[in-house]
């Protein structure tokens, strides 16, 4: 409706070196008409240069603490593996933090070293399941299947934005449970059927 929007790509440096193509190439594809966004921004204008901004995605090698100083968020390497989302992480690391920080003044500095279990507790999990995802879509037959199915069911693509925006835990899209119920007969007929393409 007229407002601006911050719209962005991203993939692995590996896939983009095996593709030979660069961020901006990404992009440029994403604003095109074989983009499923296309439709979306058909009207959109660029007002500003777009720009890269590289991201620590393994969760593994994250620094959460050197001596008495933790870090949160982005510094922490505390990024969404599928999206790149990291906003969640940063308020609920600094939660984390802040908890532990207090914790130091009344008992010492010692304490702080529980952060780090703390962190993991709270999203080692959730970062194996956004891993296994990322895997598993990276297979471009699986990938092109999943964007088609998100765009003719709209509670599935509700769901999935649920899982890139961390309100949804990613191993909720493991669950055999939940693929029994989209890939039942009745309701794959349907979706197959539909036209109107989710809204959003």
């Amino acid at each position: 409706h007229g407002a601006p929007a911050n719209v962005g790509v991203g993939m692995p440096v590996p896939a983009l070196r095996r593709r030979k193509m660069g961020l901006r190439d990404v992009f440029s594809w994403f604003l095109g008409p074989e983009s499923v966004a296309a439709a979306h921004l058909a009207r959109a204008r660029i007002i500003d240069p777009p720009q890269a901004f590289p991201l620590q995605l393994r969760y593994v090698r994250g620094r959460r603490r050197v001596g008495p100083i933790l870090t949160v968020g982005d510094a922490a390497n505390l990024i969404n593996p599928l999206s790149g989302e990291g906003i969640a992480y940063a308020l609920e690391s600094g939660r984390i933090a802040a908890d532990a920080i207090m914790h130091a003044f009344v008992s010492g500095p010692r304490v702080l070293s529980s952060y780090e279990r703390r962190i993991d507790k709270a999203f080692a999990v959730d970062y194996l399941e956004g891993y296994a995802l990322r895997r598993i879509l990276s297979v471009p037959w699986v990938n092109g299947g999943v964007v088609r199915l998100l765009s003719r069911d709209e509670r599935l693509a509700m769901g999935a934005m649920g899982i890139l925006t961390n309100t949804i835990p990613p191993g909720r899209l493991l669950q055999p449970s939940l693929w029994t119920a989209i890939l039942a007969p009745s309701r794959l007929r349907a979706t197959l059927h539909r036209v109107r393409p989710a809204r959003g």
